[in-house]
């Protein structure tokens, strides 16, 4: 089991309690932090919201947008199928965050070895919208959470460790994400948050 910070979710969408849960009691998750909520103000003072965030250790970070509800594209455009309304493409808000967030911990671990990157990276999690295996909807990883156990047979841990080592394959000569550092930047979180 992963460790949840905080322990136990606040006040939340059914979609974050839902993705919560399930990466909270997935022993794939083991030996993980995932942090709920991370908050990251950019150069330009806006504050944006990271909904988890998920230290894979000796893989990658992984920003994880969650997505409740229904959706559909046509011709490039989202749409809420509650509302019918346009809305932005899921997972916008999150690589925005993920990109002051890995500007943020760069200013404060100097010690990371050179110009090593950090494997980080956003995956969309869509709690009620599945999607056909060969359709990417986004520029990043998306995962159906309809689709893992029906259609996948992975729980939702395995398939985000899948992809925490493709993004560790990205990056070879990438920041380690041994305990140290994983207890580094969760010191660091968690001191943000106070």
């Amino acid at each position: 089991m992963a460790t949840m910070i905080p322990a136990t979710i606040p006040e939340a969408p059914e979609a974050d309690r839902v993705v919560f849960n399930l990466l909270r009691d997935d022993p794939a998750t083991e030996g993980w932090v995932i942090v709920y909520g991370v908050r990251v103000t950019s150069d330009d003072q806006r504050e944006r919201e990271i909904d988890f965030l998920a230290m894979v250790p000796g893989a990658a970070i992984l920003c994880l947008d969650v997505q409740g509800g229904g959706f559909e594209v046509k011709q490039g455009q989202w749409y809420a199928l509650d509302s019918r309304e346009p809305v932005d493409p899921p997972g916008r808000q999150a690589k925005k965050a993920m990109y002051d967030l890995d500007d943020h911990l760069r200013n404060r671990f100097h010690d990371w070895s050179g110009d090593a990157e950090l494997p980080i990276d956003c995956v969309v999690l869509f709690t009620d919208t599945s999607w056909p295996s060969d359709l990417r909807p986004l520029a990043y990883p998306t995962i159906g959470l309809p689709d893992l156990e029906c259609r996948l047979h992975k729980s939702l841990g395995k398939r985000l460790a899948e992809i925490a080592k493709e993004i560790r394959n990205d990056f070879p000569d990438g920041v380690h994400l041994d305990s140290p550092t994983i207890k580094d930047i969760q010191d660091y979180l968690t001191s943000k948050r106070a």
